[in-house]
């Protein structure tokens, strides 16, 4: 059973969504072919400008952030013997784990080169990292550490501000050579996806109940 007032913010999620939807759909519209796009932004990231520079690091450590974000949640819980807050950071933590099996998993299973590498055939369990484009990891990731945060802030600044910061890792992703503009699309929709279902999982009162049995501290005795 469900709990009864809680109501999917379908709205917050959306506005977290937008930026890199229509950020990849430009990009997408905007080249003949996604090989074309490689090439386009390859030549971009040589001339090494200081927004090359930034985008490389973001790409690299665009979700450090909103992880010391989640730390400084989980302290505060923790601190504060909030039930609610600890039940909110080890949902994500659940979601998060889910998310790093399940993506390496697809990679491996579907085997598709990255932009760059010679030829376009898909190499199921080769093993390699050149052939791990799909899905985006970081973005996959990206996108299911914003959506929650937009979901407990509520609103349309924040849900919209952590939107562009998801949609400025899917560019980085994309300009740095990583990923193709579907990975990043797709990963977008496959985030929303995971983050949402463990939502509705963590609101089914079952499960509140075994979530909140793990997370109780012991009482002291008087």
């Amino acid at each position: 059973m469900r709990t009864a007032h809680a109501r999917y913010p379908h709205l917050q999620h959306t506005l977290v969504a937008l930026p890199t939807l229509f950020m990849c759909l430009t990009i997408l519209l905007s080249f003949s072919s996604e090989q074309q796009t490689y090439s386009h932004f390859s030549e971009l990231e040589n001339v090494k400008t200081t927004a090359a520079t930034i985008l490389d690091a973001i790409s690299s450590y665009g979700n450090i952030p909103f992880y010391l974000a989640y730390a400084w949640f989980l302290f505060i819980a923790i601190r504060r013997r909030c039930g609610e807050t600890k039940r909110f950071v080890f949902t994500y933590l659940l979601s998060l784990g889910f998310t790093l099996l399940f993506v390496e998993a697809m990679k491996t299973c579907i085997g598709r080169p990255r932009p760059g590498v010679p030829g376009d055939e898909f190499i199921p369990f080769l093993d390699k990292r050149t052939h791990e484009s799909f899905p985006s990891g970081h973005m996959t990731e990206s996108t299911i550490t914003t959506v929650p945060l937009a979901r407990r802030c509520g609103g349309f600044i924040v849900p919209l501000l952590v939107g562009c910061l998801n949609a400025a890792m899917g560019y980085s992703r994309i300009f740095t050579g990583a990923h193709h503009p579907t990975d990043i699309l797709f990963s977008l929709f496959l985030g929303g996806i995971i983050t949402s279902s463990f939502w509705h999982l963590s609101h089914h009162e079952p499960i509140q109940r075994v979530v909140k049995s793990i997370l109780a501290f012991p009482r002291r005795r008087a």
